[in-house]
């Protein structure tokens, strides 16, 4: 028989067990719970024979026993991706072989090997141990991506032509359904567009890379073309449009426009009176070599007013009702005489019929509209000659050279014989 004894000496168990031929009692499996035990065994038939030198032999014996609680088993999991440690929930473009380590030998999952692209979730994977307790774990989600990423190239166009020297700014995209482009570097330049000189054919490409790890290019080609400058001119004076080869009595101020030129030149202004030829103007193309010019004509200016010459009427006296021509003339050396005006038109009479002091004026315009005016001033005199000049009856029409009258007839007989 056996007895079973908890710590505090009590009896949790008494199991009675028959020997068998060889007289051997065997204790079969007894469900105790964690705890300290004591054994003892009674043998009805006499000493239990127990191979111990210091033994006398006895009819029972006693064996302490300390039974612990059941541990648990464990297991873990680890992944591997072309033969690098591989982390849940991560994008690769490997096939993932997730392994699992128990501490039961004999009774741990076997090797998961996902190759399927796109998400799938791994675990939960249990082992038991061999007193029926159990474990589980969870790897997470495996993820794989073996599509390439795509690009969109909108700038430069397929076989767009562009001129030397024009600046372009490239306009791109990639995109990945799966891992996606990572911000830094998924994206990139890899040959940039160049307009510096013409060329018949240049190629600009899109370097893509996902978060995988699978890469593509795509590339335009374009070509660069020679584009010739032009330029042009115009002028303004006083802020009207100005004609070449015209005349104004205005500064002139020419403007250049151009396109696709390197340089265009200022605007110039021209105040200096006169003729002036304005040289051809040469600009220059961005890539060198082409140019195109321009030539404006002369500018012509004129701040001086025409000039006049009045030779009949001279300052002077003239005779009561003597016919004298009027003789002028007007002159302008730049833009020339546009109207000469006198009081009277050359070669007509000018006017003495009646006595006093008498003005002619002349009035010049030049082709740019300065003018000019001069007066001359006369006297109509009827001087008396003789004494017969100064009868009763003419007296009062006679007068002194400055055309005034004399007092009566004595004084008009005094003029003539003294002059005064």
């Amino acid at each position: 028989m056996f007895v079973i004894k908890n710590g505090n000496a009590e009896t949790v168990k008494s199991v009675v067990v028959i020997a068998d031929l060889y007289g051997v009692a065997s204790l079969g499996a007894v469900n105790l719970s964690a705890g300290n035990y004591t054994v003892q065994a009674f043998f009805s038939g006499g000493p239990i024979p127990i191979p111990d030198e210091n033994y006398s032999g006895s009819s029972s014996q006693t064996v302490d026993l300390t039974i612990t609680a059941p541990v648990p088993p464990t297991i873990t999991a680890s992944a591997t991706a072309n033969g690098q440690p591989y982390t849940a929930d991560t994008w690769t473009k490997y096939d993932v072989t997730v392994r699992y380590t128990c501490s039961v030998v004999g009774n741990c999952p076997l090797d998961q090997v996902v190759n399927t692209e796109g998400v799938t979730p791994v675990g939960p994977a249990n082992v038991t141990g061999l007193n029926g307790a159990s474990a589980s774990v969870t790897f997470g989600n495996v993820k794989i991506d073996r599509t390439a990423p795509t690009i969109t190239i909108t700038t430069p166009t397929a076989n767009a032509s562009y001129p030397a020297g024009q600046s372009v700014t490239p306009v791109f995209s990639c995109a990945d359904t799966a891992s996606g482009i990572p911000a830094t570097g998924g994206c990139v330049v890899g040959t940039a567009i160049d307009t510096s000189t013409a060329s018949p054919s240049r190629t600009f490409t899109v370097n893509a890379t996902d978060g995988a790890g699978n890469t593509f290019s795509s590339s335009v080609t374009y070509s660069v073309i020679a584009i010739p400058p032009t330029i042009s001119v115009s002028a303004t004076a006083n802020g009207v449009p100005y004609t070449a080869d015209t005349w104004t009595k205005y500064d002139v101020t020419l403007r250049y426009t151009c396109t696709n030129a390197t340089t265009c030149p200022p605007d110039r202004t021209i105040s200096t009176p006169g003729e002036t030829t304005v040289e051809p103007v040469i600009v220059t193309a961005p890539n060198g070599g082409l140019t195109a010019n321009v030539t404006f004509g002369k500018v012509k200016i004129d701040k001086t007013a025409p000039t006049i010459v009045i030779v009949a009427p001279a300052n002077g006296n003239y005779a009561l009702r003597v016919s004298v021509a009027a003789s002028y003339t007007c002159s302008d050396p730049a833009s020339g005489v546009a109207t000469c005006v006198g009081t009277q038109t050359v070669g007509q009479a000018f006017d003495t019929g009646t006595t006093g002091a008498k003005t002619f004026t002349v009035t010049a315009t030049d082709g740019v509209g300065l003018t000019t005016q001069r007066t001359v001033n006369y006297i109509v005199n009827n001087l008396p000659k003789t004494k017969g000049d100064c009868t009763s009856s003419t007296w009062s029409a006679r007068t002194r050279s400055d055309a005034s009258k004399f007092k009566n007839q004595g004084d008009c007989i005094q003029f003539v014989n003294t002059g005064k």
